[in-house]
Formats: C-alpha cells, sequence, structure tokens
C-alpha cells in the first residue's frame, strides 16, 4: 500500500488535470476501498487532517464514506464504536473546532479551537460521513447526537450551525427519504428515532433560521461580505434541513415550530426565497392525515356524543394545521402580490424559476388544502391571487395554475357533461341498441336532487372569479391560435407563439406542450361553463364575432383571396392567420358548446333550471351560427377551421332545430365548392398535413367530419331527414366529389342519423352502404374476387398509376383501399356510440341481480350473454365481410414472404423500400431529439418513388382495416360470430397466415388489434374454441420470436461504445455513437427495433395475463392471503394462528381450482391440447410459460407485470392438479406432473433473477407473492421447487420447514411477503454469490428451454459457514437485489 506522501503527491497532480494523475489517483482509491479497512481508515484520517490539501481531504472523506457505508459490518463493536467517535470527532473539527458537547458515549466536552471556516465542499463531505455512521448504528446512536445538533444549530457560530443542519437534513435524507435499501425493523428503529426526536430538531432549525437571518441582514447593512457570506451559508443548510422534513414530518409539529411561518417571511427576501418556497411546496403537498381530518369533520359537524369522537389533542393538532394553512395561504398571497407588481423577468433567469416554483406552491394549496381554511375572506382573496398567477404571461406558470382549477371548480359543484356516470345495466336492456335511447333514458342520467346541496360544496368560488376565469382562458387560447394545428401565426395578430418560442428549443416542441395546456383550458372553460353558462355564452359570442369580422372585407385578416379555387394548395401567412384565428375561437367555442345544458344531451339536468338557461343564450346563440355561416373563405385552411367552428356550433341545433339543418347546408355548399380532383388518393394523415399544409383533400375531410360530428352531437334531429341526407351524399358520390376517407365519414353521418330509429333502420342504411362493397369483392359465399390476389402482386404493384390512378397506384388499387376501410368506418358506427360489452351483459329480466365484476381498466369485457341477431345489424354483413378480411390478411402478409420480397427486388423499380418503415413511422416509435429528427429528415436514405411510398401505405392501410374488421365484427355481432366453428376457422387462418415472415410490428399489430379483443370479449361458454383457434400455434410461435429478438438486442447493446456518456442518456446516447461512427441509419433501425421488441413483449404478456385472467379476476374474490387459504392442507396445518379452523375448508373444490386462475389456465391447456391432437403434448403451455419467465429478467416493468399475472396463474394451475379433490372435478384434465416440475422450478428461478433486475422495482411485492405461492403449492409436492431453494447458500432443511410453515398460518398477503423476504436475505449468502446464483438461472430461464434445475451440492462445512454470518450488510441486501433502485449517493458533493 502506498505511503500518505505518495497519495498527497498523486492527488496534487491529478489536481491540475494530469491524465495519468488523474488514472494514478483511481486506482489508489480502488485499492483503499478493497483492502483491509483498518488500513484505509488509517491513511483516510492522517489525509483529512486540516493542514493536508482540499483535494487530499476530498479524497479521504470519499473513501471513508464507502467503508462507512459498505464495509461497516467487518469491524468489531468496539471498532465501529470508535469509529463512529473518530467521525464525530471530524465534524467538530470542520465545524469550526467548537465544542458541540460529549461525543458519543466517551469522553468529556472539549474546549473550543477558533480555525478558519471550511469550504462547503468538506461540510457536505463529513456531514454526509456522519449520516451514514447514523444510519449503521441505529437510532440509539441518532438519540444521542441530536442534543450536540440541535446546541449547534443554534449557534452563533455560523459554521458550527450550518454543519448541523447538514446533517440533520442528510440523516433525515438517508431514513425518511432514500429508504429503499433499508427493511425490517431497522426501518421501524430509525423512523422511530427521527419521529422522538421532532421536538429538539425542528425548534433547533427555527432558531438558527432566526439568529443567522438576523445576522445576515446586519452583515449586508455594514457591507460585511464575508459573515454575510458564512450567515448566508447557515440560513441555507437550515431551510435545506427543513425542507427534507416537510416531505414526512407530521404537520402539527411541523407548524408548532415556526418553521413555516419563517418560510412564509423568507418569500420576501430576494435571497432566499427560493429555498423558502421549496419547504412551503413540499407542506402544500402533503396529505393532512385521516386523524387531522376526522377532526376536521367532526368540527364541521357539530358536537359528538359517538364513540371514537377526536380527542382533544387531535383537534387541537386538527386547528394548529388549520392556522399554519392559514397563514400559509396569507405569506403566498403577498408574495403573489409582490411577483405581480414587477416585469415578468427573463427566460432562464433565478426570478423565473421562482415564480414557477411560486406557482406551484399556490396551486398545490389551493388543490389540497385551501377548503379547510375557514375565513372566507382569505380564501377568496387567495383565488384572486391564483387567477392573477394564471394570467401570467409565460407557459411554465400557465401549467401549474391552470391544473389547479378543474379540481376547485369541481369542488364547487361544477361537472363535465356525461363524466363519472354510468347507468345502471338493468335499466339499459340486454342488446346493442338497448342503451340507443340514452338521451331519453332519465335513468342514465343524474337528476337535479343528486346534485350535492350548497352545504356540502368545500369550495365556493365568487361568481366574479368564474367570469374572470372565462375571460382568462379566452384570452389564452386566442393568444395560443394555431399553434395546435401548426400554422404559421406571424401574421395573427392575438398571438403570443413568437415570444413564446424563446422558451422551447423548437416549434414542435412548443406545439406539444400547448396542446396539453389547451386541453387543461378547454376543461377548464367546461366546467366554468357549468357553473355560468350565460357568462360563457357571452363571451362565446363575442369570439365568433370578433373573429368573423377579421376575415371579411376590411378586417385585419382579410387577404385578396380571387382565384384561390383555382390554386387549392397555394397558402400564405394571411391564410394561416385567419386559420389561427378560427382556431382559437374554436378551442373557446367547442367546450362552452359541449358543456350547455341542451335538452337531450345529457348534461341537462346537472345546471338544474335548464330550459331557463337555454331560453336566455339561445338568441345569442343563433346569432353566432348565422354569422359564421355568413363568412365567405375558399383556402383550404380557412375552410378546415371555419367548418370545425360551425361543427361546435351546429350542437345549438339540439334546442333550435333549423340550426342543424343550415349548418348542414352550409357544410355541404363548402363541400361542393372544393375541387375534387385528388378523390382517388388516400386520406391526407394528420402528420402530413401539418407539415405539408393544408390541401384542398385535407380541407374535404374536415368538413365531412364536421357534418358527423353534429349529425352524431344531435341524431334525433337530423333522423326525420334521413332520406333527403342520403341523396345529398349519393349525389356527391355519383358525380365524383367524394374520395373514400370523405365517403366514410358521410356513412358514419348517416349511420349516426338512423340510429335513433333503431336496428331495423341502422340495417337498411348499413346494407345500403355495403352492397356495393360486397358485390364488387365477394362473388359468392366463401369466395372472394380474384382481383385481391392480383392486385396485391408486385408485378401489379410495380405498374403504378396504369394511366387511370393517382399517387403512384391504379384506380382498381384505390378502390380496394377505400372499400375495405369504408366497411371498417361502417361496421364500427354500426352498434351506435357505445360498446355495448361496457353497457350490456345482464339482461333486463336480471333487475334484481346487483353483483358485479370489476374489470381493470384495458382490459376488455366479456359479453355474456351475447345480444340477439335481431339487435345487431352488423350480423347481416359477418359471412362476407369476414372472407374479405381474410383475404386482405393472406395477401398483405405474403408480401414479405421470401418469394415476394424477391419478386419485389426482381423488378429493379425500388419497390421494395415498401417493406420497410418509412420515415414517419420511424419517428412514431422515437422521442425528441436527435435520432427522431434524423428520421424524419429522410434517415439518410435516398428518396423513394411515390409508387414505393404509396404502396406501403396501400398495404399498411389493407392490413390494419382488416384487423379492424375482424375486431368489430366480435364487437358488434357476438352472438353470430363467437358460437361459430367456421368464423373461428376462418379468423385462425387470417392470423397465422405467413405468421413466420411477417416483421415484429406487424405481430404486434395482430395482437394487440385482433387477437386481445376477441379473447377479452369472448363469453365463458365459447372460450375453448377461440383459444384452441388463436393461440396454439401463436404462443409457441411468440416464444421463439421473442426470444431472439431479445437475444439480438443484447448482443447490440453490448457491443455499443457511447462516447457521450457524460452528455446523454437513452437513445440520444445511442445514435450519437453510432452517428460518430457513420451508421446513423443502422442506429435509428436499431432504436426503433428495440421499441417494436418491448411493445410486442408487452402486449404477448398482456395476453398470457388474459389467459389466466379472462374477466380481469383470477377466478374469484380472495378471503386470504392469495394463494395461501385453500392450499393451507397442503402443508398439513389447517388451523390459524389464533387456532381457530380456516374459514376455506367449506370452500368447493370447484373454486379451488378456479381460485388464482387455476381453473382458466386448465381450461386453456386443454382447448390447445386438442386442437393440437393430443400429440403435442404440453407445447403451448411450455411456450407461455418460457415467455412469461423470460419476460421477468428482460428488463421491461410492463412486460414483467403482466407476465408476473400469467405466472400465478399457471402456480394455481399446477397446484391445483396436485390436489387430492382434483379428482372430484370435470371435464379438466390435470397438468402432467413433469410440466408440475417445470413450472415450480422455472417460476422459482425466474421471480428470484427478477429480484435483481432494476426496472422490477415496483413489482417487487407481486415477486415475492409469486414465490411465496410456489412455497406454500409446490414445495410439498415437487422436487424442483425444493431443489431451487436449497440452492441458495444459506438455505437450510430446517429454515425451509419452518418458512412453509409461517406461511401456511399467515392471513396477511403483506405479512408472507416480508415473510418470504427476509427468509430469502438470510439464505442469501455474501451478495456477489446470490447474484451470480440468479444471473445463472436468469440465462436459463431466457435461453428458451424448460429445464429442471440444477442442484447445488451442500455440505455440512458450507452450511456451517453459511449459518455463522448472521450480520448483513447494505452491500450484501444490494447484492441480492431486493432493491435495485436505490440512489442514496451525493455524487455531486
Amino acid at each position: 500500500m502506498a505511503s500518505v506522501a505518495q497519495y498527497l503527491t498523486t492527488l496534487a497532480g491529478a489536481s491540475g488535470a494530469n491524465a495519468e494523475a488523474l488514472r494514478a489517483a483511481a486506482q489508489m482509491q480502488i485499492e483503499l476501498k478493497s483492502g483491509d479497512p483498518r488500513n484505509a481508515i488509517t491513511v483516510c484520517m492522517q489525509l483529512v487532517q486540516n493542514d493536508k490539501p482540499i483535494e487530499a481531504r476530498h479524497f479521504g472523506y470519499g473513501v471513508l464514506q464507502f467503508i462507512v457505508n459498505k464495509r461497516f459490518g467487518e469491524f468489531s463493536d468496539a471498532e465501529k464504536h470508535a469509529l463512529a467517535s473518530l467521525c464525530y470527532d471530524k465534524l467538530r473539527e470542520v465545524g469550526n473546532g467548537v465544542t458541540i458537547g460529549v461525543t458519543i458515549g466517551l469522553g468529556t466536552p472539549q474546549s473550543a479551537n477558533q480555525t478558519t471556516p471550511e469550504p462547503f465542499l468538506l461540510k457536505s463531505k463529513v456531514a454526509t460521513l456522519m449520516a451514514h455512521v447514523v444510519r449503521q448504528q441505529g437510532a440509539k446512536t441518532w438519540q444521542a447526537l441530536v442534543p450536540d445538533l440541535a446546541n449547534g444549530a443554534a449557534s452563533e457560530n455560523p459554521g458550527v450551525a450550518e454543519i448541523s443542519a447538514l446533517t440533520m437534513r442528510y440523516v433525515a435524507e438517508d431514513v425518511a427519504v432514500h429508504n429503499a435499501d433499508i427493511i425490517g425493523g431497522r426501518m421501524k428503529e430509525l423512523l422511530f428515532g427521527l419521529t422522538s426526536t421532532l421536538p429538539q430538531t425542528l425548534p433547533a432549525l427555527y432558531r438558527s433560521l432566526e439568529i443567522h437571518f438576523a445576522a445576515a441582514v446586519r452583515c449586508a447593512s455594514s457591507g460585511d461580505a464575508a459573515g454575510g457570506k458564512a450567515r448566508a451559508g447557515a440560513v441555507v443548510a437550515a431551510l435545506g434541513a427543513a425542507s427534507t422534513y416537510c416531505e414526512w414530518a407530521p404537520l402539527a409539529p411541523l407548524f408548532r415550530s415556526g418553521l413555516l411561518d419563517a418560510c412564509g417571511h423568507f418569500l420576501s427576501s430576494s435571497e432566499f426565497r427560493g429555498q423558502a418556497c421549496e419547504v412551503l411546496r413540499h407542506v402544500a403537498h402533503r396529505r393532512r392525515g385521516d386523524v387531522v381530518n376526522a377532526a376536521l369533520d367532526a368540527r364541521g359537524g357539530g358536537e359528538s356524543e359517538e364513540p371514537g369522537e377526536p380527542g382533544g389533542n387531535d383537534v387541537a393538532d386538527a386547528q394548529c394545521v388549520v392556522d399554519g394553512f392559514a397563514k400559509m395561504c396569507h405569506s403566498i398571497g403577498v408574495a403573489v402580490a409582490q411577483v405581480l407588481a414587477v416585469p415578468v423577468p427573463e427566460h432562464g433567469s433565478e426570478e423565473r424559476e421562482y415564480v414557477v416554483r411560486l406557482t406551484e406552491t399556490a396551486a398545490a394549496v389551493a388543490t389540497n388544502h385551501l377548503h379547510v381554511v375557514p375565513d372566507s375572506a382569505l380564501r377568496a382573496s387567495f383565488l384572486e391571487a391564483l387567477l392573477g398567477l394564471t394570467k401570467y404571461p409565460t407557459l411554465g406558470t400557465l401549467g401549474p395554475a391552470v391544473a389547479a382549477w378543474p379540481g376547485l371548480l369541481r369542488n364547487a359543484g361544477a361537472e363535465l357533461p356525461n363524466g363519472f356516470t354510468r347507468p345502471e345495466k338493468a335499466s339499459i336492456g340486454s342488446g346493442l341498441f338497448g342503451f340507443q335511447g340514452k338521451d331519453g333514458d332519465a335513468s342514465s342520467r343524474k337528476s337535479p336532487s343528486d346534485v350535492p346541496p350548497e352545504g356540502s360544496k368545500k369550495t365556493v368560488i365568487p361568481p366574479e372569479c368564474v367570469v374572470a376565469l372565462l375571460e382568462t382562458s379566452l384570452v389564452w387560447l386566442r393568444a395560443g391560435g394555431g399553434l395546435a394545428a401548426g400554422l404559421q401565426t406571424t401574421r395573427y395578430m392575438d398571438t403570443q407563439a413568437e415570444t413564446w418560442d424563446e422558451e422551447f428549443e423548437s416549434r414542435e416542441e412548443l406545439r406539444e406542450t400547448w396542446v396539453v395546456l389547451r386541453a387543461r383550458l378547454m376543461e377548464v372553460t367546461k366546467l366554468c361553463t357549468f357553473l355560468n353558462p350565460n357568462a360563457a355564452v357571452t363571451c362565446a359570442s363575442l369570439v365568433v364575432q370578433q373573429t368573423c369580422a377579421s376575415v371579411q372585407p376590411g378586417g385585419a385578416l382579410h387577404s385578396n383571396q380571387n382565384n384561390r379555387l383555382s390554386d387549392p394548395n397555394l397558402r400564405s401567412e394571411a391564410d394561416d392567420a385567419a386559420g389561427c384565428a378560427f382556431e382559437g375561437a374554436t378551442s373557446f367555442v367547442e367546450p362552452v358548446m359541449l358543456a350547455l345544458p341542451f335538452s337531450g344531451s345529457g348534461n341537462e339536468s346537472f345546471a338544474g333550471s335548464g330550459n331557463a338557461v337555454i331560453g336566455q343564450i339561445m338568441p345569442s346563440l343563433n346569432e353566432s351560427l348565422h354569422t359564421a355561416i355568413a363568412v365567405e373563405i375558399a383556402t383550404p385552411v380557412g375552410v378546415s377551421h371555419a367548418s370545425k367552428l360551425l361543427e361546435a356550433l351546429g350542437r345549438s341545433c339540439l334546442a333550435n332545430p333549423v340550426n342543424g339543418t343550415n349548418t348542414l347546408n352550409r357544410l355541404f355548399e363548402i363541400l361542393g365548392r372544393l375541387p375534387s380532383d385528388d378523390a382517388l388518393t388516400p386520406p391526407a394523415r394528420a402528420s402530413a398535413a401539418l407539415m405539408a399544409g393544408r390541401t384542398a383533400q385535407a380541407a374535404r375531410q374536415r368538413v365531412c367530419a364536421a357534418v358527423l360530428g353534429v349529425c352524431t352531437a344531435a341524431p334525433q334531429v337530423f333522423n326525420p331527414h334521413l332520406q333527403g341526407f342520403a341523396t345529398q351524399v349519393e349525389s356527391l358520390r355519383v358525380s365524383g366529389c367524394l374520395s373514400g376517407g370523405e365517403r366514410g365519414a358521410l356513412a358514419e353521418a348517416l349511420l349516426a342519423v338512423a340510429g335513433p330509429s333503431g336496428p331495423a333502420r341502422v340495417r337498411e342504411v348499413l346494407s345500403w352502404l355495403l352492397s356495393s362493397v360486397r358485390d364488387r369483392w365477394v362473388l359468392s359465399p366463401g369466395s372472394v374476387s380474384p382481383d385481391v390476389a392480383v392486385l396485391a402482386s408486385f408485378s401489379e404493384l410495380v405498374k403504378g398509376n396504369n394511366g387511370d390512378g393517382a399517387a403512384g397506384l391504379s384506380k382498381k388499387h384505390w378502390e380496394l383501399f377505400h372499400d375495405i376501410q369504408l366497411t371498417e368506418r361502417c361496421l364500427r358506427r354500426s352498434g351506435g356510440e357505445h360498446d355495448f360489452g361496457e353497457v350490456a351483459g345482464t339482461p333486463a329480466g336480471d333487475a334484481q341481480k346487483t353483483d358485479t365484476v370489476s374489470v381493470p381498466h384495458g382490459i376488455a369485457r366479456a359479453v355474456d350473454p351475447p345480444p340477439p341477431p335481431e339487435e345487431c345489424p352488423a350480423s347481416d354483413h359477418l359471412e362476407w365481410a369476414l372472407t374479405l378480411s381474410e383475404a386482405v390478411c393472406g395477401v398483405t402478409h405474403k408480401a414479405w414472404s421470401p418469394r415476394a420480397v424477391a419478386e419485389a427486388c426482381a423488378t429493379n423499380t425500388g419497390i421494395e423500400r415498401c417493406l420497410e418503415m418509412s420515415p414517419d413511422e420511424q419517428a412514431a416509435h422515437l422521442i425528441h431529439g436527435p435520432a427522431k429528427a434524423f428520421a424524419l429528415s429522410g434517415g439518410g436514405l435516398a428518396p423513394e418513388t411515390q409508387t414505393a411510398s404509396s404502396t406501403r401505405s396501400w398495404l399498411r392501410g389493407l392490413r390494419d382495416s382488416a384487423y379492424a374488421v375482424t375486431a368489430l365484427l366480435a364487437i358488434h355481432a357476438p352472438a353470430s360470430f363467437y358460437a361459430s366453428d367456421a368464423v373461428a376457422s376462418s379468423v385462425s387462418r387470417a392470423v397465422h397466415c405467413d405468421l413466420a415472415h411477417a416483421r415484429d410490428r406487424h405481430a404486434r399489430a395482430l395482437l394487440h388489434t385482433v387477437v386481445r379483443p376477441i379473447l377479452g370479449r369472448c363469453p365463458a361458454a365459447h372460450r375453448q374454441r377461440w383459444h384452441a383457434a388463436l393461440t396454439t400455434g401463436l404462443v409457441p410461435h411468440m416464444h421463439e420470436r421473442l426470444a431472439a429478438a431479445w437475444d439480438r438486442g443484447r448482443k447490440n447493446s453490448q457491443n455499443d461504445e457511447n462516447p457521450f456518456a457524460s452528455d446523454m442518456d437513452g437513445e440520444d446516447l445511442s445514435f450519437a455513437a453510432a452517428a460518430l461512427a457513420g451508421g446513423a441509419a443502422a442506429a435509428v433501425a436499431e432504436l426503433v427495433a428495440d421499441r417494436v421488441t418491448r411493445d410486442l413483449t408487452r402486449d404477448h404478456c398482456a395476453l398470457l395475463e388474459l389467459l389466466a385472467a379472462p374477466e380481469g379476476t383470477f377466478g374469484r374474490k380472495t378471503k386470504g392471503s392469495g394463494l395461501t387459504g385453500h392450499l393451507r392442507h397442503l402443508s398439513g396445518n389447517s388451523t390459524s394462528q389464533d387456532g381457530s379452523q380456516s374459514q376455506n375448508e367449506t370452500v368447493s373444490p370447484f373454486e379451488k381450482l378456479a381460485h388464482g386462475g387455476g381453473r382458466h389456465v386448465l381450461g386453456w391447456m386443454a382447448a390447445t391440447a386438442v386442437a393440437e391432437g393430443n400429440v403435442g403434448g404440453d407445447r403451448c403451455c411450455r411456450g407461455a410459460l418460457g415467455t412469461a419467465c423470460a419476460a421477468i429478467t428482460w428488463g421491461d416493468s410492463e412486460a414483467s407485470g403482466k407476465a408476473l399475472g400469467f405466472l400465478r396463474g399457471v402456480v394455481a394451475a399446477a397446484a391445483a392438479s396436485g390436489s387430492p379433490d382434483f379428482a372430484s372435478l370435470n371435464n379438466v384434465p390435470p397438468m402432467e406432473q413433469t410440466l408440475r416440475e417445470d413450472v415450480a422450478g422455472a417460476t422459482l428461478s425466474s421471480c428470484l433473477a427478477g429480484l435483481t433486475v432494476p426496472t422490477n422495482s415496483a413489482h417487487q411485492a407481486e415477486l415475492l407473492g409469486v414465490i411465496r405461492d410456489v412455497v406454500l403449492s409446490l414445495l410439498p409436492t415437487t422436487i424442483a421447487a425444493r431443489a431451487t431453494l436449497m440452492s441458495l447458500p444459506g438455505m437450510t432443511e430446517q429454515e425451509l420447514d419452518k418458512l412453509l410453515h409461517d406461511l401456511s398460518t399467515i392471513r396477511s398477503e403483506k405479512k408472507a411477503a416480508s415473510r418470504v423476504k427476509e427468509s430469502l436475505i438470510a439464505a442469501a449468502g455474501d451478495g456477489d454469490a446470490l447474484r451470480a446464483f440468479v444471473e445463472a438461472r436468469a440465462g436459463a430461464s431466457s435461453s428458451g428451454a424448460i429445464q429442471m434445475p440444477s442442484v447445488t451440492n451442500r455440505t455440512a462445512t458450507n452450511v456451517h459457514q453459511n449459518d455463522g454470518n448472521k450480520t448483513w450488510s447494505e452491500e450484501d441486501v444490494n447484492g441480492f437485489g431486493l432493491n435495485p433502485l436505490t440512489a442514496n449517493t451525493r455524487q455531486a458533493q
């Protein structure tokens, strides 16, 4: 080991940025950390002496921190005590040598030594070192240290006060904030130590603020810069400690200490207001606690003699908290007034950052605590301050400010229309059209009596505040007009976009930020309209009048539009300015119209006297609509946004049907005037419209969408005019004025209008719309036109326009493209506005049944029983639509087969480029950064031909629409769809056609849009049929595909070299490395492939979870701790801890099997075995098991969570198969013993490996739960489970039996998981050994083969050595990986 002199010499050279010296210093540090810790301490204690250079002292303290944090367990108790005393001595020495008090258990107070103040770098280092000591030694050390730290914090010496506050802060951070790696009783002990010393630490911090703030003011007045800096350091340290304590300490002691009052006072100090605001922000986001809330409720409800009424201390705490929040509101209000009184600071300045923090704090207080403030005047003034911040002209403050208002408005009684309500299933009938008449069904809406009374509202917002908030929202929405649409804002007079540009790196980033803020402003507008509809309509009418006047002759935005129709794609700044004005106006008018209580809108009962309100506002709405209809504008940009304004105002036809007729006539008039030369081309994508400007085609699509919107909003108004509407649509189609996309939008509008007439009328309209598609492409039942296959061949595609086409493809190609999309849109609308899988499921006769299954979000709900076919118009089109869909899937899938690829390459036209992703498609998988910018710029590839680009869009459109048609038939014709073997066979053929040659993105689309929706909605009676059809070949194939994809990804990541690691992260880092080497295109492809692989993995794991939990549950509601209840007999113990008999002994064998998903998994296995002719063994289940086990180790959190759901089900199935009661079950074959062994070994090994994967930190409880289930249910009946657990270095037979016994008696899932966790940690051995163990298991699981785990031979010597080490350091726990995301290092210090 090097001498101290050598260390000093090397560190002196390293301080000069000498590369060799830096490497030598790093090597010395490694040697010290890995060598004898006692020698390291000896060297470091000499390096940290105050006469050594600061580089040496910093180096020494860093090594000491490592020794204390990682190797503390290697010392004896006496050595630990001595080391703690040495660290404490250094704390006193760095704290200016002033005696703080007695040493930890040793010695007597020493005399004060005055020295030069140390730099913050060393103060932070030694405070962190002391925090590590407390963390290792426990609460007693902290409790002995606190009196001295409290005296030091209240000391007149600023150095001592600063280092004492830093120590308080770091200890609190380590224990209460960054505590993921502190487990078991030690956590409780340390938290008790912190909370028990609050009466000492909080007043000490307040005293420190009081002393040193006053001293800093005096120093500033006297010109003592050095003294002022020292005092300011003490104040900042105390505020930092207070900020940490405010994250977790009880609110009542915090308010009583005076710390928050001091922080409120500091908001007026330009030097400390940022730190003080951070303290208040932490408190503002805190919950008040159940005790305080209970006391507040008791106070608000008057005297109560009920038992359990809050006691005197609780009432006093509640009053203290309320008074504290009232003072905080006053302080924040004063600070806001000061901010609003000065000019807006520059972007990026500390003043601007402070305003943002202050806004966040005010918004949090208003959202969480304002309603408990008893002073109504104070509440009103605080709302006024929040309104002032909402008006503050920066987007950084608008975000948090506007986010507070929805909650305040809802507390005041406002509700969004059709929000948070769902009708009772008994009132809607069993069919798809049972809910069609929702507008006339009072049971589907709230009645006025359901609106909470005035006295129950938490917050009362003054009426003038609502009006001001409406006006503020209008100003903001007009200021951002055109941003969301990607328009140029240069000529728009109300825009603020040019000012906001400086806050963002690009206009695209600004646009995305504004889209989010715009949505929040529109939500606020809706809620304000509910509270004051008259004021909202007044503002809306004003903005409509001003906008329409500005684009007419003589207006500020009027431009010469002569001859614009001759060049419809012409676009100027003035045209965009008009579009900005319309877009800003529509952003305000649309939410106002949606929230008005029109009759038939579903929200008229919210406002109480809805008819009276409508009578007052209709004259203004009629005038506004008349003004909007009279606007003459011809450019595509103006037409697009003017039609959207007409759509919003057209909702007034719910009160005045004439308005609807006038609106539709005007929209059709506009549509007839727009050119239709490009009617054959595919619909313009939204991204293309944003990037290339509005075209005539985009304008026509927008007008047709407006027609659809108006018809959907008021179908009953237009229902009497259905025949005339259809005639008008037909005339436009015959004249060639409609493209395929526009025809689809108008077809949806027709179906929406036909809806109120019932299924018979919808069936008639649907047949009229789709008859031409059927006649053109389906020649006879089950036989599709041969043109479909011909058109999809590359020999035909390469011909391009072929004389009669457009955009690089022939007319026949575009006919097929538009026809399949029309079929999709018509089927989507054939069932009305609602997915009857959400509203139908209980027949009308079952009104007395109240038990419903709660389905988690994201899981499709089964339609069981399905509605009869006569209520499903889509049933008439099931056979031919499915025939066409199967044919389209077949020809599009084959385009990526080796034969088709060779055919495309042989043409030598570049058409093979259509088989790869377009730049837009690649960019959709990337986050903002250089990689996405590179992809959007073309990805470094040569431009492709129009035919190649159109072929890609054509193939994608056909495939996506065919998938959608299949899924929509399952949704809108479930009775005919699910009960048919022929339909199942057809869908199976479509799914599996050329699946082996599909790209990962195609397989993901197939899973996401076809397989998961169909299985998710499948009735239980038909589940085996569809399991056999869709999963028999798919699941094993997906296991092989995903294993190969993740192996490729690992190899690529291992070969990456990232020279920008210090400056970049994520995708930017990988792309920069590849771009530096000239492989930017390959880097983009790799990033996209990783994203697609993750998406595919998540979808497939979601499918596996669906197999185990088809109704969103695992079979039945648990009555005990997970799988422990019905499996307790396996451990030979049937009584609970208190000796009582288990409540699950009366559960039937069928319920035992259903519990945990076992019934569903076994049923699925039986279905797939029959489909394979009982010759494939358990191939499908083994593939699913291999995928789920590997997914836990692949490093994707979402996939891991879903895979764990399947593992829980398959473990339950294995457990049930080994149960003595299984023979009493019918029609469900048990799981073979060999597979049960593989389930036990593979699941246990993968879960142990998953505990070491950082991305699984959120699933630690689930992982431990599955391990617990394996231990309880499979340990007694399988060899693999016991062999795997016995492979742990410290596991013994006695410990395993004790674990099994304990788990069989524990009824709490949380306690059971904790027991498993403690046992695994105790059996882990040293961290490196266990990590090697789980990594080996993970490698075996991800290889694809489910094998019996190898058993480590355990000798008596090994057992004795493992049992001898009873002390577990933090490194051991982290090595085991239970808390892999522990981030408790302060590298910056």
